[in-house]
C-alpha cells in the first residue's frame, strides 16, 4: 500500500479516536456537573438478600425465621443497579439480611464495579460467611465501606449475642479481609457495636480490637428495640459516666487515626464525628448534601427518611421509603426519580400515607395540622 495512503488512514482514525474520547469526557463532564448540583442527594439502599443466617435476639430478620425472604434476583439486579448509578450518590447493599448468603456474591460484586464504582457503595456484613473469595471479591468491586458487625470480643457473650455464629471464625474472617486488603484506601472498613447492658462493659476491648487490626471507623449505636420484635436485652443507659468513656474513646482513637462514630444525640461530639466521618466517602460532597437534607428532614418533617432515601425491592418496585407508603416510581415514566421524591416528600408533608400507622419512622406531631386540613379539604372538593 502506498505511504501517502498510509498516512491518510492513520490521520483519519487519530482524528476519530480524539474525537470520540471528547465526546465520552464531555459527556462525564456533564454528569459530574449533574450530581454536583443535584438536590436531593439521595442514598439508595438494596438488599441483596433479605435472609440472615443468624438469629439475634433483637433484630426483626431474626425474629422472622426467614419466612417470605430470598435473595435479589439476579437478572434484575443489573437493571436496578443501571438506575441507582445514574441517580444516586451513595447505595447501600444490605438493610435487614445478610448480603454474603446472595448464591451469586461473587457476580454481584462483578456488577457493582460495572455500574456503581462512581458511587460510595456500602456493605454491613456480620463477616461469619466471608471466606477468602468472596473477600477477594468485595476487594475488586471497588466498593467504599463496609461494615463488620461485632458486639463483643467474649466468645460466651457473643454466640449468645448473635444465635449461630462463632467468635474465633468471624475474628479470623476479618483479620483475613483486613490482611488481604494490606495498604489499599478503598473499602474503609468500619465496626459497628450496637450498645446494650450486656455488653456496655466491654467498651473498651472492642476498641482494642479495632486499633489491634488496623480499621478506619469504629461504630458505636444504641440498642434500637421495636414493638414488633420481642426481646429481654436492655439498652444502656445515656448516663454522664457513659458519655464520658465515649468522649476519651473518641480522643484516643482520634490520636491512632481512627474515626469513632458516636452514638445517635443532638450534641456536640456527634456533630463532630459525623463531620470526620466525610474522609471515609468517595464523593465528600454528597455524603455532606446528605446530612444536611437528613437534619432538615429530621427537624421539620413528619418522616426522617421520606425525599432523602430510597428503597428498591426485589419485585422490582422503586419506593420514597421503607414501607412502601407512597406510590411507587416507574423508571420508564416521564417523571425523573429526584422530581419524586420531591414530590413524595411534599404529598408526606400534607397528609399521612395508610402505610404510615406504626412507622418507626413517622412521626405525626412535625405535621402541621393546617396542611393536613387544606389537603384534606381539596381531596373532599375534588
Amino acid at each position: 500500500m502506498p505511504a501517502p495512503v498510509l498516512e491518510h488512514r492513520f490521520r483519519n482514525s487519530s482524528k476519530a479516536n480524539l474525537e470520540r474520547k471528547w465526546r465520552v469526557e464531555k459527556v462525564a463532564f456533564a454528569d459530574r456537573v449533574r450530581r454536583w448540583a443535584a438536590w436531593p442527594s439521595v442514598q439508595i439502599r438494596l438488599d441483596l438478600d433479605t435472609r440472615c443466617n443468624l438469629r439475634c435476639e433483637f433484630c426483626s430478620t431474626g425474629h422472622a425465621g426467614n419466612v417470605d425472604r430470598a435473595p435479589f434476583p439476579e437478572p434484575d439486579l443489573e437493571t436496578a443497579f443501571r438506575v441507582a448509578g445514574r441517580e444516586a450518590w451513595s447505595v447501600f447493599l444490605s438493610c435487614g439480611g445478610e448480603p454474603l448468603l446472595h448464591p451469586a456474591f461473587e457476580r454481584t460484586m462483578a456488577l457493582t464495579w460495572k455500574h456503581l464504582r462512581h458511587l460510595d457503595v456500602q456493605m454491613v456484613t456480620n463477616a461469619t460467611l466471608l471466606n477468602e473469595a468472596k473477600a477477594k471479591a468485595i476487594l475488586d468491586s471497588n466498593l467504599s465501606r463496609i461494615f463488620f458487625s461485632v458486639d463483643s470480643v467474649d466468645a460466651e457473650r457473643y454466640a449468645r449475642l448473635r444465635p449461630g455464629a462463632v467468635w474465633e471464625t468471624t475474628r479470623h474472617n476479618i483479620e483475613r479481609f483486613m490482611e488481604l486488603r494490606g495498604k489499599a484506601k478503598w473499602p474503609r472498613v468500619t465496626v459497628i457495636m450496637i450498645l446494650m447492658k450486656e455488653n456496655q462493659e466491654e467498651l473498651e476491648t472492642v476498641a482494642n480490637f479495632c486499633e489491634g487490626i488496623g480499621v478506619d471507623a469504629f461504630r458505636v449505636q444504641h440498642l434500637a428495640t421495636f414493638a414488633d420484635v420481642p426481646t429481654t436485652l436492655g439498652s444502656a443507659e445515656d448516663t454522664p459516666e457513659m458519655r464520658r468513656r465515649l468522649l476519651r474513646l473518641q480522643w484516643r482513637l482520634f490520636r491512632r487515626r481512627i474515626v469513632f462514630d458516636h452514638p445517635f444525640a443532638l450534641r456536640l461530639e456527634k456533630c463532630l464525628s459525623l463531620l470526620a466521618t466525610v474522609r471515609l466517602y468517595r464523593n465528600p460532597w454528597g455524603y455532606l448534601k446528605y446530612l444536611v437534607g437528613g437534619a432538615w428532614g429530621a427537624l421539620t418533617s413528619p418522616c426522617r427518611r421520606v425525599g432523602w432515601e430510597a428503597t428498591v425491592y426485589r419485585d422490582g418496585r422503586y419506593s420514597s421509603c421503607v414501607g412502601i407508603a407512597d406510590v411507587p416510581w416507574d423508571p420508564k415514566g416521564k417523571t425523573s426519580f429526584l422530581r419524586y421524591l420531591r414530590q413524595s416528600r411534599h404529598r408526606h408533608s400534607r397528609a399521612s400515607f395508610p402505610g404510615c400507622d406504626g412507622c418507626t419512622f413517622h412521626r405525626p406531631e412535625k405535621r402541621h395540622a393546617s396542611r393536613a386540613t387544606s389537603k384534606l379539604s381539596g381531596d373532599a372538593q375534588l
